[in-house]
């Protein structure tokens, strides 16, 4: 029996076919083209948004000038200015002084503290009230009728005159620091107007 071999026909000549190979043109350089290709398309694109943000930063840094000058100028204006008033001072008697700028300063390093002086007069308002208690309390003493047999009698008497005494002398002793301090005062508002009358204008 003799054997057929069967062969399959497979078409190799492809591979012996060298087809050419597609390579894109090149293309031209932009200084012949006439018309606008995507390539140009992008690059006006990016000058347009470059010309935007250089004209967008003109406008912040003016309009941030502006308007910082505007509230530099609306804060300065908020501020303390000094008058031309600002140099007057009001004598103790209630004369007002115009004051040269080193006179001023000297005269309210002399000027009288306000507060002492209101203290002052608290304090003496209630040394007057407490002065007249004890007057009362003199008067009332030297009225009361003591019977020298009772004993109860005659220590309570000498329990209050002993009280009287005491509290006459702490009357006494506050009356007496009151007084310097307020002569104290008193000078320095004397000392005060004094200058007041020798280094400024009388207004």
């Amino acid at each position: 029996m003799k054997d057929q071999k069967e062969h399959i026909n497979i078409d190799l000549e492809f591979l012996d076919k060298k087809e050419p190979v597609r390579v894109a043109p090149k293309p031209e350089s932009n200084a012949g083209q006439t018309s606008s290709t995507p390539k140009a398309s992008s690059t006006n694109t990016k000058y347009n948004w470059k010309n935007i943000l250089i004209i967008g930063g003109i406008v912040l840094f003016f309009g941030w000038a502006i308007f910082s000058g505007s509230d530099s100028s609306s804060t300065s204006g908020s501020t303390y200015t000094p008058t031309s008033d600002s140099n007057n001072l009001l004598s103790d008697g209630g004369q007002t002084f115009r004051c040269s700028d080193s006179n001023y300063d000297r005269a309210m390093a002399l000027k009288p503290s306000t507060s002492l002086g209101a203290q002052l007069a608290t304090e003496s308002d209630t040394l007057n009230r407490q002065i007249a208690a004890n007057k009362a309390e003199k008067t009332d003493l030297d009225s009361t009728y003591v019977d020298e047999n009772d004993q109860y009698e005659v220590d309570n008497y000498n329990y209050r005159v002993d009280s009287y005494n005491s509290e006459r002398q702490r009357l006494m002793n506050a009356a007496n620091s009151w007084d310097q301090r307020s002569k104290a005062f008193d000078a320095s508002i004397d000392t005060y107007n004094n200058f007041l009358d020798a280094n400024c204008t009388p207004q």
